[in-house]
């Protein structure tokens, strides 16, 4: 992501008592949504986490409309509420997931080799 512009924001993971990991990052993202509010007219937030609502409505409040991706199961109604766009994953996971390659077979690069531009006069 880094080699394509994107800024990367790594955290390590907490692991909870039932024995599931968590990253915490909500304050994070609100953070970035507020700081760079003046820099984009739509924010994609792929979280289902209520604890964003805040963040949501408050750079709504500023002009910016914010599409929430999610799983319904995994994603709070105040979060649902405050967004402009609701898009549910299972509704549109055939248009997403990587579809298998059908019939790919590795090959080594080795042999090939590069042909330079030749005069044919």
């Amino acid at each position: 992501m880094r080699r394509n512009g994107y800024r990367v924001i790594a955290k390590d993971l907490v692991q909870l008592p039932d024995g599931s990991k968590k990253a915490n990052l909500d304050v994070e993202i609100a953070v970035d949504m507020m700081a760079l509010v003046g820099s984009y007219d739509t924010a994609v937030l792929v979280s289902g986490d209520g604890d964003l609502a805040y963040a949501v409505d408050a750079v709504s409040y500023r002009g910016v409309r914010v599409e929430v991706v999610s799983l319904r199961s995994m994603t709070s109604d105040s979060l649902i509420n405050v967004a402009d766009r609701y898009i549910d994953l299972d509704f549109i996971k055939e248009d997403i997931q990587k579809t298998p390659r059908q019939n790919y077979t590795y090959r080594p690069l080795s042999g090939l080799s590069l042909m330079e531009d030749q005069d044919d006069s």
